[in-house]
């Protein structure tokens, strides 16, 4: 990794080693998470209704 001279503020540091990390696993190959828009509506999608899951008609039952 190349040396840089370091910043009086770390955060500023903490990025640029950050980045630097980054587009050296970019050359090798290694992507990173991948979100197409398919991926995004399949998490915006409501949770299931209480009532089917399992558990809960069981103590609806009882």
């Amino acid at each position: 990794m190349p040396e840089l001279s370091p910043h009086p503020d770390p955060e500023i540091n903490d990025f640029e080693q950050s980045l630097i990390r980054s587009i050296e696993q970019m050359k090798r190959g290694e992507y990173g998470r991948i979100s197409t828009p398919e991926d995004i509506d399949s998490l915006s999608k409501p949770p299931l209704p209480l009532s089917t899951l399992p558990c809960v008609n069981v103590l609806k039952k009882a």
